[in-house]
């Protein structure tokens, strides 16, 4: 016996379940919405507001194209609507004075008729002149580029100084916030996928990671060289490792795994450093009971619990607590009462 005896610790029975066969498929993080920007319109670039990795918000001013010309052909065009507005208000002036005067004949009916026209032409004019301002004040803010949604700034591809062409590629924008797993699945999974709605996705991470998720969209044409079909997949929640273009493992339930298998808590585990594990099970003799380190073969995950292929029977007792100080046949003490 260890000399460190009387050690309290816990114990857990060993858990018989089916096991559940999962398939693992690779899929890759993908964003619903991600644009490549460029202006409508062509010009030098007078400002780079942003950086690739800034966040923004739909709205937010990205470039600046130099506008100078088109500020000064706006007031311009603002100067002549207002010039439109006087001449209008005197031909309304001149066509109220004269009309009194012609319906009481005192005043020539060809040049009464002329003023009445005069007012439709500078009305006309006046709307004109308006249309003109505002489509140049509509040109005007095409020279700013702006988030059309909320997202990261991927790449930047413009520079101050820089004369960008219509149509040119200027930044790319991502959103974070409506990501999808894409995922091509082999045709003989689809009649199993085709009525599923719930299954889950497992990161790529320093630690084993798995989401919910639910299929979005389930594409029903087959890809004719691979002969996989697409399936969209949404994550439940939301996961720092869920990026766009971060490799994920689908995981679906094999409905058709019958297998029963042992299993344990992951804290009943002593990982070792050549990569092997062990577990500690508790044993009785006489009035002592006392712990027995097993050496075991573990399998994969399921419901929060571990598999165990070798080293362990069905009616084992495993202790699940304190097992990183426990020794080799060292005393303990039972905190729950469990039947030895």
């Amino acid at each position: 016996m260890a000399s460190a005896q009387g050690s309290s610790v816990s114990v857990v029975p060993v858990a018989e379940k089916m096991v559940i066969n999962q398939l693992r498929y690779p899929g890759t993080v993908s964003s619903l919405k991600r644009a490549e920007l460029s202006s409508s319109v062509s010009g030098l670039v007078e400002t780079v507001h942003v950086e690739p990795g800034d966040s923004v918000e739909k709205g937010d001013l990205l470039i600046t194209l130099d506008k100078e010309v088109e500020i000064e052909t706006l007031r311009g065009l603002k100067a002549l609507w207002d010039n439109q507005k006087i001449l209008l208000e005197e031909a309304v002036l001149l066509y109220t004075e004269s009309k009194k005067m012609h319906e009481n004949g005192h005043f020539p009916a060809v040049e009464f008729a002329q003023r009445e026209l005069a007012v439709s032409s500078h009305k006309a004019l006046l709307s004109s002149a308006k249309a003109h301002y505002e489509k140049q004040q509509a040109l005007l803010k095409r020279y700013d580029v702006r988030a059309p949604f909320s997202g990261i700034v991927e790449v930047k591809s413009t520079e101050v100084g820089q004369w960008l062409d219509s149509g040119d590629h200027a930044l790319t924008l991502t959103s974070m916030s409506e990501l999808r797993i894409d995922a091509y699945i082999p045709q003989r999974q689809y009649e199993l996928l085709h009525n599923k709605k719930a299954l889950r996705v497992g990161l790529e991470s320093n630690k084993v990671i798995t989401l919910d998720a639910k299929i979005d969209k389930l594409v029903p044409i087959l890809d004719k060289q691979a002969r996989t079909f697409l399936v969209r997949i949404k994550a439940a929640e939301l996961h720092p490792s869920l990026i766009p273009g971060a490799s994920v493992s689908v995981l679906i339930n094999d409905p058709n795994s019958q297998n029963l298998g042992l299993f344990i808590p992951d804290n009943a585990i002593v990982h070792h450093p050549d990569g092997g594990a062990s577990v500690f099970i508790m044993k009785k003799e006489g009035e002592k009971s006392y712990a027995q380190r097993k050496l075991v073969k573990l399998g994969k995950e399921q419901d929060n619990q571990v598999r165990v292929l070798s080293g362990l029977n069905s009616t084992d007792l495993v202790i699940a607590s304190m097992v990183q100080t426990l020794a080799d046949k060292q005393e303990v003490q039972l905190t729950n009462p469990v039947s030895l």
